[in-house]
């Protein structure tokens, strides 16, 4: 902090502050300060004067101050004048009335001048304010030195109360984003494991695919090799070669699917998941491959692993259904040769 603001804390105005400071060319703390109280010795008789000489005018301004202006209750803080106000009064030695001061007629307090009426108006919303025949006493060193005791204490106490003020709102902070970080932990919990969860429900299906195409193309590999066995014999023994009897299994009903999911595996062996209508072409999968790719931009080919087929560009022009890739499948990019 700032010595320009330490004085401003104690209670005198920037002014006189910034005054202060000049005139000891800010050599220090201690030498502002007793600049200051004794600047304010110095212009207590002229402001005695003033005060003799306008009293009306005092009072006047004292009462629209009251009524217009409201101030925080630390305001007598900000007057040199006020640090002297509870001195007991030195009675005058002329027996003819000399105004010296001006006095709260509401509550006796003496007041050096009309600034100092203004500032304890506006403190204590009195507005009777009279001429004095009291003078306010000097101080003595010993009281300067109390009266700068004081002003540290002031500065003191409220840089205490502001610490605590500051204390308490950082910890405050501290718990609003100590509960908004959790509160975002836990959400990305949640998508995580509701990511999780449909990652490893697609992996699921796509094995079950998989282990169905995989049993299919075992199943027609045993029926073509029973049917060559089938046929060698026939052609040993000069019989006819008989067709092997067709499965009293009823094949399951037709169903439609209006969505194909597919599982692209790159050239690198990453794996992509799509979905596409059922009714798209083969060249939308491979344009949706294009702009989606990870693996670089060379040229490649499709082809399904169970059972093997490479697509041609024939294919290219046919609907998922036709093709055999529908309601899931595996489809993957090999190099262009």
């Amino acid at each position: 902090m700032s010595m320009l603001d330490q004085l401003i804390d104690m209670g005198f105005s920037k002014e006189k502050a910034e005054s202060a400071l000049k005139a000891t060319n800010e050599q220090g703390l201690e030498q502002a300060m007793d600049w200051l109280i004794n600047q304010q010795e110095q212009d207590t008789g002229a402001g005695n004067s003033a005060a003799a000489a306008n009293p009306t005018a005092a009072n006047t301004a004292a009462v629209n101050t009251s009524e217009n202006t409201k101030m925080e209750e630390d305001t007598e803080e900000r007057s040199t004048v006020e640090l002297i106000e509870d001195e007991e009064p030195a009675k005058p030695a002329a027996t003819d009335m000399e105004v010296r001061s001006l006095k709260c007629e509401d509550c006796g307090k003496l007041l050096a001048d009309q600034d100092a009426a203004l500032l304890h108006a506006e403190r204590t919303k009195h507005v009777n304010f009279g001429e004095s025949a009291d003078a306010i006493r000097p101080l003595s060193e010993e009281e300067k030195q109390q009266r700068k005791e004081q002003l540290r204490s002031r500065i003191a106490e409220r840089r205490t109360v502001k610490d605590e003020e500051e204390r308490r709102q950082a910890i405050e902070l501290e718990k609003k984003r100590r509960l908004e970080g959790q509160e975002v932990l836990a959400a990305k919990e949640r998508m995580k494991e509701t990511e999780m969860k449909k990652l490893a429900d697609e992996k699921k299906r796509e094995k079950q695919a998989e282990k169905m195409a995989k049993e299919r193309v075992l199943e027609q590999i045993k029926r073509d090799r029973e049917a060559r066995k089938l046929e060698a014999a026939a052609l040993a023994t000069g019989q006819p070669i008989q067709q092997p009897a067709p499965s009293d299994v009823a094949p399951p009903p037709e169903r439609n699917y209006d969505e194909c999911k597919l599982q692209i595996r790159l050239t690198d062996g990453k794996a992509l998941v799509q979905s596409f209508g059922s009714k798209e072409q083969l060249a939308a999968v491979r344009l949706w491959i294009q702009l989606h790719r990870t693996d670089g931009d060379v040229p490649f080919n499709l082809m399904t692993p169970f059972p093997r087929h490479v697509f041609s560009e024939e294919d290219f022009e046919k609907p998922l259904t036709e093709l055999g890739l529908v309601p899931t499948a595996v489809v993957v990019l090999t190099r262009a040769q």
